[in-house]
């Protein structure tokens, strides 16, 4: 299938009954329709973030930071396209007066594929080179399908120079997002807490988008691992929205709406039965079960119940797969916020802390509870060391570490300890000062066995959101992607069971897309489960295929 204009062709493609669609953004320059040489239905529709795509590296469209994009690839094949197919190019130039930090994602509505965006400079010479300045350091585990995709990447960009964005989405339709901050050297408190919050979903969502687990999406012909697709990921997923959404719920804005939504349906999605229990779900891809109901608790209620069923006399750390255990006393305190139990308040009073980060979240609970907590705070200011770090253990001779750093200043913070306070106003400021450039904070690995931005990160940004003055409150102008919140919440289930019963093919295949990437807890309802059990015997293949995958739990 080709489409022209005035002697040109503007896009082809072959169509196939696994991929029957094409859509494509066009520049309208008359009134004059293009044409094709087999009949077409032509819906037209206004986009004022559209733009347009260019697969030739020599010719590619031309983009301005700050602001967002739509863009069409439907003209890749939809299974086992080759690698070169559906790459696009772009060009960004920084026209500023000094050098920025910009947070450069691809986003899709769902998740079919890993998606991709790397930039490139053009050497004297006409040769490309990958530009990676700026970039963070973090690389996810090795055992990626597709080692080395990101749709998240961050780059320093320098005054007056050009640079060449390369996009695979592997998607129909996907949305370029591009925002700059300033570099380490102009950058306010505000906008380090900003960036923090934006990095930290941003590269949650990217972490999703190629999960480092054998089992995930590889290649569309395969059905994906129901366990592994429904990974909680602590560290992408509740680390990061615990941080986020602290700054949030004090006035700092949703500096990427789309992206946190995407982590919260990813926790959503996650609750699976607890055999010999009616009405009980619980965490499979962990054993630390406990601790992910607990801390997961803000964004689902449906583990709630298994947090019941384990009892409140159960006091011990939990190992969750890499140093140090998660404490009791993170656990019982997330544990009472959710459900307000007074035996767990009278535990977390009056049990004894037995290393700092034990300490850290004992005040957390004690400031909860509105109980005193200054004797608490002067043992934890006791353990500070000459460099302004904290140890793990209660030894004052050990080394410190940053994330337990960060979580004391968070801990102090909560506390009701200000700027005012010395000891707090130096922590703040080295914290400040141990921002990378890329937006992320990450110490040394000392104490932890799994070493990520996210655990650091996630202590840092509420710290400093406490401690510094948040701008005018606004939500982002950005709409989270995919079905709403709303539906979700309601259980109203109309709009997507009209979809999965409806004539037409093409909205029973958008229909049996949303269920599988956004209700797959909902096979439960028995009017979806048998729409969907109908449309696996469906008549078009991709629906039937999209139909398996979402009964595949």
């Amino acid at each position: 299938m080709a489409i022209r204009h005035a002697g040109r062709t503007l896009v082809e493609k072959t169509l196939t009954a696994f991929d029957p669609t094409l859509s494509m953004y066009w520049r309208a320059q008359g009134e004059e329709a293009p044409s094709s040489e087999a009949g077409l239905r032509i819906v037209a529709v206004t986009d004022r973030l559209a733009t347009e795509s260019s697969r030739d590296v020599t010719h590619p469209i031309d983009l301005k930071l700050d602001r967002d994009y739509h863009a069409l690839g439907g003209e890749r094949p939809y299974f086992d396209g080759k690698p070169e197919e559906g790459i696009h190019w772009y060009r960004l130039k920084h026209s500023g007066t000094k050098s920025v930090v910009a947070d450069l994602s691809v986003q899709v509505k769902d998740r079919d594929q890993p998606s991709d965006i790397e930039t490139f400079v053009r050497e004297a010479s006409g040769e490309l080179r990958p530009y990676r300045e700026g970039g963070f350091g973090y690389l996810p585990e090795t055992t990626q399908t597709m080692p080395g995709l990101a749709s998240f990447r961050v780059r320093r960009l320098e005054a007056g120079q050009e640079y060449l964005l390369r996009v695979a989405a592997n998607h129909p339709a996907y949305t370029l997002r591009l925002r700059t901050y300033p570099g380490r050297e102009g950058r306010s408190a505000a906008e380090s807490v900003t960036m923090g919050m934006d990095f930290l979903v941003s590269l949650g969502e990217s972490w999703h988008a190629n999960v480092p687990r054998r089992g995930a999406v590889a290649t569309r012909a395969t059905l994906p691992h129901a366990e592994i697709q429904g990974c909680i990921a602590c560290h992408p997923t509740v680390f990061t929205l615990r941080a986020y959404d602290a700054a949030r719920a004090i006035g700092w804005g949703d500096v990427n709406a789309a992206a946190r939504m995407k982590l919260v349906e990813q926790l959503q999605n996650h609750p699976r039965p607890f055999p010999g229990h009616e009405g009980v779900s619980w965490t499979r891809t962990i054993f630390s079960a406990r601790a992910i109901s607990s801390r997961a608790a803000a964004w689902t209620r449906e583990l709630l119940p298994y947090l019941k069923l384990t009892g409140v006399r159960q006091w011990e750390e939990e190992a969750d797969g890499g140093a140090p255990n998660v404490s009791p006393f993170e656990i019982e305190y997330e544990r009472y916020r959710a459900l307000r139990e007074p035996e767990v308040a009278q535990r977390i009073e009056n049990e004894a802390a037995h290393n700092v980060i034990d300490l850290n979240w004992k005040i957390l609970g004690m400031a909860e509870l509105k109980k005193p907590v200054r004797e608490l705070a002067e043992k934890l200011f006791s353990y500070q060391g000459k460099d302004g770090l904290w140890p793990m253990h209660f030894d004052r001779d050990e080394d410190g570490a940053e994330f337990i750093s960060w979580h004391a200043l968070y801990t102090l913070a909560r506390a009701g300890y200000g700027l005012d306070h010395v000891r707090v106003k130096r922590l703040y400021e080295l914290c400040l000062s141990r921002q990378k450039e890329s937006g992320e904070w990450q110490g040394a690995a000392r104490h932890k066995a799994f070493d990520t931005p996210f655990r650091d990160t996630q202590f840092a940004v509420p710290a400093m959101s406490a401690l510094t003055v948040a701008p005018a409150r606004g939500e982002s102008a950005e709409r989270p992607m995919g079905v709403s919140m709303s539906l979700r919440q309601s259980r109203d289930v109309s709009a997507i069971l009209k979809l999965l019963e409806s004539g037409n093919a093409g909205e029973r295949l958008a229909g049996v897309r949303v269920f599988c990437s956004q209700f797959r807890e909902l096979t439960g309802n028995r009017k979806l489960l048998d729409s969907l059990l109908k449309l696996s015997q469906d008549e078009q293949p991709m629906i039937r295929f999209y139909a398996a995958n979402g009964l595949a739990r």
